[in-house]
């Protein structure tokens, strides 16, 4: 695999990391007041946090190599720099700028209103490091994105390629059992979410682990129209309120909301890497070769807008226009 092979990575991460702002920015009174608002905000919800996990799994196929030559504790503790440091000063920081803020009673308002408050305890310490009903929501990526590297370097040193996928799905079908059918009334959903979402998620890495292959053949050959085609004619059908009630709401039936979820998250992600793709390919255009490298800037620094984008983009915005 050559490296402009996965050029589209960056490229997609930019797109990505752009509907992750873009959704949470959406005002729930906008979305209950205009219909169009509330579709944008659900339609782009169904895929944009998967897009990164399957780009993850994809890249963790591409250096497969590397990783199973290196040692695990070399491969943790690398991760844990990149990922769950940055995620335990952040929260720190957090919980201390919000500590001072509620000083001022104008603002406390705002912050308790939307969510912010801070209590120091042994419980609340023991819930941030292991991101229990963390106090920024959009923190759990980066929590989750970090135990998944953990579990995914040391199973792909003992499973086969495709046994690794069947033991994500397996695993996830277990979960699923136990937390929604067999103990559902007896667990408290906001101490589980995080593994929920870990053991989801993981599942999402392993199928972007074994989609690599073709993803890149399918770019090579010129097809991807064929990645791209799916979601524009889900969103047609979708116009339908019946059809988008169905695909993005609810059909009343877990299993069925299941397989419709995961159905966005390959189609949304192939929609975007379709249309990297083919930015790439149009690098020659000098408009687009201004675009791309814009847009590869972003994705390169996705993760550091996806820590920063609620408290300065979001919440600090709605605080000034409040």
């Amino acid at each position: 695999m050559e490296k402009e092979n996965l050029e589209w990575c960056d490229l997609a991460k930019g797109i990505g990391i752009f509907h992750v702002v873009f959704a949470h920015s959406f005002l729930d009174e906008y979305m209950e007041t205009y219909i169009l608002v509330g579709r944008a905000y659900k339609i782009i919800y169904s895929f944009h946090m998967s897009l990164f996990f399957l780009i993850a799994g994809m890249l963790c196929r591409y250096h497969i190599t590397k990783y199973r030559n290196q040692a695990y504790s070399a491969l943790i503790g690398k991760k844990m720099k990149q990922l769950y440091v940055p995620y335990l000063l952040y929260s720190l920081m957090i919980q201390c700028v919000i500590f001072t803020l509620e000083r001022v009673p104008r603002v406390a308002e705002i912050l308790h209103g939307k969510g912010y408050h801070t209590e120091f305890s042994f419980s609340a310490l023991i819930s941030l490091v292991a991101c229990i009903d963390p106090m920024d929501k959009h923190i759990w990526f980066i929590f989750t994105l970090f135990f998944i590297y953990a579990i995914t370097y040391r199973l792909i040193r003992y499973l086969p390629k495709k046994s690794y996928l069947v033991f994500s799905l397996v695993f996830y079908g277990i979960v699923s059992y136990f937390l929604e059918y067999k103990y559902r009334t007896r667990i408290n959903y906001a101490k589980v979410d995080i593994f929920v979402r870990t053991v989801k998620f993981h599942l999402v890495y392993s199928m972007g682990y074994h989609m690599l292959p073709w993803v890149q053949k399918t770019i090579a050959t010129g097809k991807e129209v064929s990645m791209i085609l799916p979601f524009i004619v889900t969103i047609l059908v979708s116009i339908n309120d019946t059809i988008y009630r169905i695909i993005f709401v609810s059909t009343g039936y877990a299993l069925l909301d299941k397989c419709f979820d995961f159905y966005m998250y390959f189609i949304g992600t192939g929609f975007v890497i379709g249309i990297a793709s083919l930015i790439q390919k149009g690098k020659e255009h000098f408009v687009i070769d201004k675009l791309l490298v814009w847009i590869r800037k972003i994705g390169k620094n996705s993760f550091t807008i996806y820590l920063w984008h609620q408290p300065i983009l979001v919440t600090g915005a709605s605080m000034v226009c409040y």
